[in-house]
C-alpha cells in the first residue's frame, strides 16, 4: 500500500550545487510528497537554493558564495580538513539528526556515500546512493581503499540507482548485489525548454559542444574530426562552451587549431547560466558530445543531460556509443553515433549533416524533441524515485 505521509529525506552533497548538477535539483523538486532536507559541508546560495528546501549548514562554513566558482582556498582548506581528513562535519551532524524522525538518506556520489556510512549507521535510516559516472571506477586510482569501503557500502545500502544499463553492469562488476540496483533515468523538463526553429542550407553547419572540459567529454576528438570534415565542408563553424578544468587538454586543442590554421572556424566560449546557455544554443545546427572512457576510468553515468537538453530545443545530435548513450540519440533518426575514438567516423557524421538538405535535417530535429518529450521528462524519473523511497519505509 502506498505511504500518504510526506516523505522526509536528508540528501547530502559533497557540495550544493554546483550547477553542471542542475539534474539532483530536479530530481528532488519532482519527487512528489517529499520534503528534501540538504545538508553538505559547503551550501552554495545559487539558483538551486530553494525556499521549499531545508538545510542544515555546517558550523564550518565560513563563506557563502553565489556560485561554486567563488570558493576560496580557505574555504576549500576547512572542507577538506572537517569533512574528509578527519569526521569533524559528520559528528556535527549527527548530533542535529539523532532525535529527528528522517525517513531515510540519499547521497549522490559513491565515493561520497562511503564518507557519510558510519553516520548512516549511527542513524539506523535505509541509505540511498545514486552513482553518476567517475565514481564507477576511476576513483579507484587515487584512492585504492576506496574498493574495500565500497563492499561495505553496497552491503549496508537498501538500493543504489544508475543511470542505464552500462552503469548497472559496472556497478555489478565491482560487487553491489544485482537485486539492489535500480536504473533510475535523470531527465530534464523539456516544457520549459522552447523549441527553436533551425533552417539549415545545404553546404553549411554550426556545430556546438558545451560541457567541462575533461577528457571523458572528448574534446579532442571533435576538434580532430571537424578538422578532417572541413577538407570537405569549409563552409562550417565549432563553438566549444565551457568550464576549462584540464589545461593540459586545452593546450592540446589550441595545438590543433594552430597546427591546421582554424582558428577563424573555431572559437572558445566562457560558462553560462543554464537559461543563457538554452536561448544561445538556437544558433547552432548540431551539437556534438563524444563521450568515451577516460584513461583513468572516468565515464558518463548514462545519457549526458546536456544533450537531452539539446535534443528538447529541436537540436540533433553527434555522439558515440558510450554508456548508455544510444538510448537517447537514435542513430539516423535524431543524429549520428560513432564508436568511442573514431575520428573519421565522427567526421563522417558532421559531413552527413553538412550535406543534409532542410527537410531531411528538420525531420531530425522533430525527432529529437519528440525522443525527449517521450522517454527522459524529470517528472516521470521523480515519480519513480517517490515509489523506491516507498519500498524502503518499514
Amino acid at each position: 500500500m502506498k505511504l500518504e505521509k510526506k516523505l522526509e529525506v536528508l540528501y547530502i552533497f559533497d557540495k550544493y550545487l554546483n550547477r553542471t548538477m542542475n539534474w539532483a535539483y530536479r530530481l528532488m523538486k519532482y519527487a512528489p510528497n517529499t520534503q528534501p532536507v540538504i545538508s553538505s559541508p559547503l551550501i552554495v546560495k545559487n539558483e538551486f537554493f530553494d525556499p521549499d528546501f531545508e538545510f542544515i549548514n555546517s558550523p564550518f562554513q565560513i563563506q557563502t558564495p553565489d556560485n561554486e566558482w567563488d570558493v576560496n582556498i580557505y574555504q576549500r582548506g576547512i572542507n577538506y580538513l572537517t569533512s574528509r581528513a578527519l569526521p569533524l562535519f559528520q559528528k556535527q551532524l549527527f548530533q542535529k539528526l539523532k532525535n529527528r524522525k528522517i525517513d531515510l538518506i540519499h547521497i549522490h556520489f559513491g565515493n561520497v556515500a562511503c564518507r557519510y556510512l558510519d553516520l548512516v549507521k549511527k542513524l539506523k535510516k535505509p541509505l540511498v546512493v545514486t552513482f553518476h559516472g567517475y565514481d564507477y571506477e576511476s576513483v579507484f586510482i587515487k584512492r585504492p581503499e576506496l574498493k574495500t569501503k565500497y563492499k561495505a557500502l553496497f552491503e549496508y545500502a537498501s538500493l543504489v540507482t544508475c543511470g542505464g544499463p552500462a552503469g548497472k553492469n559496472r556497478l555489478i562488476k565491482n560487487g553491489c548485489p544485482p537485486e539492489k540496483i535500480q536504473i533510475l533515468r535523470l531527465g530534464i523538463e523539456p516544457k520549459k525548454i522552447p523549441i527553436f526553429e533551425r533552417i539549415k542550407a545545404k553546404k553549411q553547419l554550426r556545430i556546438l559542444q558545451a560541457g567541462t572540459i575533461t577528457e571523458k567529454k572528448g574534446h579532442i576528438f571533435t576538434v580532430k574530426a571537424f578538422a578532417k570534415a572541413i577538407q570537405n565542408c569549409p563552409n562550417m563553424h565549432l563553438t566549444i562552451l565551457g568550464e576549462k578544468e584540464n589545461s593540459t587538454i586545452i593546450s592540446s586543442l589550441n595545438q590543433i587549431i594552430q597546427n591546421q590554421n582554424l582558428q577563424e572556424q573555431i572559437e572558445f566560449k566562457d560558462i553560462l547560466t543554464y537559461e543563457q546557455f538554452i536561448q544561445f544554443s538556437a544558433n547552432f545546427d548540431a551539437f556534438i558530445h563524444p563521450s568515451c572512457t577516460a584513461k583513468n576510468g572516468d565515464c558518463e553515468g548514462g545519457t549526458p543531460l546536456v544533450i537531452q537538453d539539446m535534443m528538447a530545443t529541436g537540436m540533433p545530435v553527434i555522439s558515440t556509443t558510450h554508456a548508455d548513450i544510444e538510448e537517447g540519440v537514435l542513430h539516423g533518426k535524431n543524429g549520428f553515433l560513432s564508436d568511442e575514438k573514431d575520428i573519421d567516423d565522427l567526421a563522417t557524421s558532421i559531413e552527413k549533416f553538412y550535406y543534409m538538405d532542410e527537410i531531411e535535417y528538420s525531420l531530425f530535429c522533430q525527432n529529437a524533441r519528440k525522443h525527449i518529450e517521450t522517454n527522459y521528462q524529470m517528472s516521470k524519473s521523480g515519480k519513480l524515485l517517490r515509489q523506491l523511497y516507498e519500498g524502503l519505509i518499514p
